[in-house]
């Protein structure tokens, strides 16, 4: 009989995606792969920080990738710098063929963390052994797409289907594109939804770097909707292979009842559809959030649970993971001026990576 043939050898290889953008591609290729693991969302944290990412790749002797992973080392004086995978993401996970992969990658990674000195190790999705409990878990919402479906998803609740007849019937519009001045006018939106829920926004020299790495480049598209010249609600979506995201949102509530947040999202939805994705990632959700959680389950999603570890490697202790989507000092942030809001958040944004 037959023994089951052993694992190859693997061995840890550091490399810049920027540099090395074949050695991203092959990451990107493994099963569970998202934008947050390619070259360009990289250069999107280049491009706007001068975050200098890496990718964690194990190897066998003939160079094949067997399980990867995106880190970033985010410094702040004068504690020692930390990693994430990866700022700004949701959810990054290691990626790994097979177990034996994960599981050496995974140690290999802690080694690397302890010999680059970093403070903490925070990993964003699985990925981690079996033996490490997760510090904070969120719910994950995923949207099957069809290509041929109609404009709203056919899973979608009937009240889905209502509200977007209902913003079409009121004369909302929709415009796509990746231009600049239609991100201007998402981010003109996003700045106000970031300060109605008192959270620290991402400086437009932000969405600047993502237009030019991400969106034209092919990578993602932002939709606005209208009516009579004024903006409604907006959103950027990014994708990359057969998986899209709902990456960032924006509505203006005094127009709430026009639903023009159901009609972008059912309009992207089928957009990315004949774009060749197959799935559309909501976003993360923290689990106290059920109103937010309901919204995303009645557009027919599946729920599933994203867990974060977040470790210290010089004593290999688990530690907790803040929700940092519950902040202390939203109440203090919601009643600022917009100007000192937007300085504010441009100052903020790149340590909350």
């Amino acid at each position: 009989m037959t023994g089951a043939r052993p694992s190859p050898a693997l061995c840890l290889r550091v490399a810049d995606p920027l540099q090395e953008p074949a050695a991203a591609d092959a990451a990107s290729t493994l099963p569970g792969a998202s934008i947050f693991h390619t070259a360009a969302w990289a250069s999107t944290l280049h491009s706007a920080y001068g975050f200098s990412p890496r990718i964690l790749l194990a190897e066998d002797p003939s160079g094949a990738v067997h399980a990867a992973v995106p880190v970033t080392e985010v410094r702040g004086w004068p504690r020692r710098p930390r990693a994430v995978s990866q700022p700004f993401a949701d959810e990054c996970a290691l990626l790994a063929r097979t177990p034996e992969a994960r599981n050496f990658l995974h140690t290999a990674a802690l080694d690397h963390a302890r010999r680059a000195g970093w403070r903490t190790w925070e990993l964003r999705g699985g990925g981690a052994p079996a033996n490490i409990a997760p510090t904070t878990t969120f719910h994950g919402h995923d949207l099957e797409l069809d290509p041929i479906a109609p404009d709203c998803p056919t899973g979608a609740a009937p009240a889905v289907h209502r509200a977007v007849r209902q913003a079409v019937r009121a004369g909302v519009t929709t415009e796509f594109g990746v231009h600049e001045d239609l991100l201007r006018r998402f981010h003109r939106l996003y700045l106000r939804t970031r300060l109605r829920h008192g959270a620290p926004p991402a400086p437009w020299r932000f969405f600047s770097a993502l237009r030019s790495t991400l969106l034209a480049r092919g990578n993602g598209f932002v939709v606005v909707a209208t009516r009579g010249g004024e903006d409604l609600a907006g959103a950027v979506f990014l994708f990359a292979g057969s998986r899209a995201v709902f990456k960032y949102g924006a509505s203006d509530p005094a127009h709430h009842h026009l639903r023009a947040n159901q009609l972008v999202m059912a309009r992207a939805a089928a957009r990315c559809a004949r774009s060749g994705c197959v799935t559309l990632d909501l976003g993360r959700t923290s689990l106290g959030a059920e109103g937010l959680r309901r919204y995303k389950l009645s557009w027919g999603a599946t729920e599933r649970t994203i867990a974060y570890t977040r470790l210290e490697p010089r004593s290999g202790r688990i530690l907790p993971t803040p929700d940092r989507s519950r902040s202390r000092a939203a109440g203090l942030l919601r009643h600022l001026p917009l100007p000192l809001f937007r300085a504010v958040g441009a100052a903020l944004h790149p340590h909350l990576a």
